[in-house]
């Protein structure tokens, strides 16, 4: 297992070609504020240029109430990230993925978190992993998230993309300060 940080990047697929499924589990724990703090984790699927692949986000964005897209599943909504290990989860079957996607861009974001008074500072211990789920759950790669992202009302986390015939991974950590994190990603890659 490898930890990460900030802007590297790994080959998932390169050295390990029996690899085709993998799943994203996002995990956090809530810093007590009297108030459940739920926490979202969404992918945007982009093509080559850089773009959404549809101008329907429905076509493209994989979130708790659009959980399913050729090769993607989201595990659904945990609505206060209590429990031990992975609190979301997005499973990618990497043969499925339709060829026109590119690049899986994975984010998290506080549900309503402005009406709330919560952001990113709501959230501990904060991470993104993926692991194998046919080889009895091995974690591949960590990246531990930093806690001091302040009034960012989300985090771009990471992003899975296709590279010389290979899947990589590359961890990112980029705060988003708009509140409606799917409607900063929508501005930003929709077509």
């Amino acid at each position: 297992m490898i930890n990460l940080t900030k802007g590297q990047k790994i080959d998932l697929t390169k050295d390990d070609a029996s690899l085709t499924r993998i799943n994203v589990g996002l995990g956090w724990d809530e810093v007590t504020f009297g108030r459940d703090v739920d926490c979202d984790a969404s992918c945007i699927l982009l093509g080559e240029n850089g773009k959404a692949i549809s101008s329907n986000y429905e076509e493209c964005i994989v979130y708790f109430s659009n959980r399913q897209l050729p090769g993607i599943r989201h595990s659904g909504d945990n609505l206060t990230g209590g429990g031990e290990g992975d609190d979301e989860t997005i499973e990618i079957d990497l043969t499925k993925v339709e060829d026109r996607v590119s690049k899986i861009i994975v984010f998290m974001n506080i549900y309503k978190g402005s009406e709330r008074g919560q952001n990113m500072s709501s959230l501990k211990n904060a991470y993104i992993r993926l692991y194998n789920p046919k080889d009895g759950n091995k974690e591949i790669c960590r990246f531990e998230l930093d806690e001091s992202k302040g009034t960012a009302g989300g985090l771009i986390v990471g992003e899975i993309y296709r590279h010389n015939g290979n899947w990589k991974f590359g961890a990112i950590g980029e705060a988003v300060k708009k509140a409606d994190v799917i409607s900063q990603c929508i501005s930003q890659y929709m077509k």
